[in-house]
C-alpha cells in the first residue's frame, strides 16, 4: 500500500469512527432539503407551524415584522451555510422557546429524530443519578439536541464531595463530537463566560450562530460583539 492510500485509508476510518457526527458535518440545505429547496414553501411551512405554536398557547396570531424576522431566520439557517449549531440568548417572553418548538415541529415534520429537554431537568436528573456515565444518554449522544433554557439549572453537582458540572460537560462532548444543538438561554455574554468558563463561551462563539433577541427584534452576531448590545438595549419592557 503506498503513502497516499495509506493516508486516504486512514481519513475514512476516522469518518467512519465518528460517524455519529455526520449529520453535524453535512451541509445544512443537503441534510434537512434532499428534496430540493424551496424558499416560498419553507418561509409558508415555518410561518404555519409559527402560527399553530401561538395559537396552541392561547394567544391570537398577529403576523408582523418581528414575526416575519423570525420566520426568515429559520429559513435562511436551515437552508444557508455556516455553524450546524443555533444560539438563541436574550431576555424572557422574547420568543426564543415558541421558536424551538418551531424548530421541534419542523423536525417531526421531516421525520428527523431528535431529543428534547431544558437543562433544569437534565441536571436535577443527574443529581438523582449520581452517574455521570448515566447522566441522561440522549441528550449527551442525540444527533440532535434541543436544549431550552440554558442557565436555569444548578451551576454544579456534588457528588461525593466533588464539584462535578454537568452541562459544561454535556455542551464539550458534543462540541467534540461535532453534534448538532439548538439552544435558548437568558443569560448574556459574561454571564456564560462566568458560569460554564471562557472555553465553553469560546466553542459557543466559534461553533455557533447566535441570534440575540430583545422585545422588538433580533439580531445575528458574533457571541463576543453583543455585551455592547446588551448594554445599548437593555431589558425591554412588555
Amino acid at each position: 500500500m503506498d503513502d497516499t492510500l495509506m493516508l486516504e485509508t486512514l481519513r475514512q476510518a476516522i469518518l467512519a469512527k465518528k460517524s455519529r457526527a455526520c449529520k453535524g458535518l453535512m451541509p445544512k440545505r443537503e441534510f434537512f432539503w434532499p428534496e430540493g429547496f424551496n424558499e416560498a414553501f419553507s418561509l409558508r411551512l415555518f410561518r404555519t407551524l409559527y402560527e399553530a405554536e401561538v395559537n396552541a398557547m392561547n394567544y391570537d396570531y398577529v403576523y408582523n415584522d418581528k414575526v416575519a424576522d423570525h420566520i426568515q431566520m429559520l429559513s435562511d439557517w436551515f437552508s444557508g451555510e455556516g455553524p450546524n449549531n443555533l444560539l438563541m440568548m436574550g431576555y424572557c417572553g422574547t420568543g426564543k422557546s415558541t421558536l424551538l418548538n418551531v424548530i421541534a415541529d419542523f423536525l417531526d415534520f421531516k421525520r428527523i429524530r431528535f431529543f428534547r429537554a431544558s437543562a433544569n431537568v437534565l441536571t436535577n436528573q443527574y443529581e438523582q443519578l449520581r452517574d455521570a456515565s448515566s447522566f441522561c444518554k440522549e441528550a449527551w449522544n442525540a444527533d440532535i439536541l434541543l436544549l431550552d433554557d440554558l442557565g436555569s439549572e444548578h451551576p454544579e453537582s456534588i457528588s461525593y464531595a466533588q464539584e462535578l458540572f454537568p452541562i459544561t460537560d454535556l455542551l464539550s462532548h458534543r462540541y467534540n463530537l461535532r453534534l448538532m444543538t439548538f439552544i435558548t438561554t437568558n443569560l448574556d455574554p459574561e454571564q456564560i463566560k462566568n458560569r460554564y468558563g471562557h472555553r465553553i463561551l469560546d466553542r459557543l462563539t466559534g461553533d455557533y450562530t447566535c441570534e440575540v433577541f430583545n422585545s422588538t427584534s433580533f439580531r445575528t452576531m458574533n457571541l463576543y460583539n453583543t455585551k455592547y448590545w446588551y448594554e445599548v438595549n437593555g431589558p425591554q419592557k412588555q
